[in-house]
């Protein structure tokens, strides 16, 4: 019996409030603060993909230079046109098949 009464008796100290009524009194200035805040917050989850593709190119850029580099230590190639060439004027292509700019 006690603990019916003790449930009626929570229920009736529980107050819902809805989502919009949260906000009835905010002003004008409240509200676009509140934008501002979320839009800086989207801003913000956004920039750690963003610098993680930033900081791939820039990886992808110092290997391909130091490719560059330790082919042309050979004396036997020559960089021109953009690309890598043999002392003979073939191009030089990696184990794949591709070229290596330079430049």
């Amino acid at each position: 019996m006690f603990v019916a009464l003790h449930r009626d008796a929570d229920k009736k100290d529980d107050l819902s409030v809805g989502y919009f009524q949260l906000f009835r009194f905010a002003s004008c200035k409240d509200v676009a603060m509140m934008v501002v805040g979320g839009l800086c917050a989207l801003v913000h989850g956004a920039a750690a993909p963003l610098m993680l593709l930033v900081y791939g190119m820039m990886t992808n850029t110092f290997v391909g230079y130091e490719l560059e580099i330790q082919q042309l230590k050979d004396p036997n190639k020559t960089c021109s046109n953009e690309s890598i060439h043999w002392t003979n004027g073939t191009v030089f292509e990696t184990s794949e098949g591709a070229t290596v700019p330079c430049g």
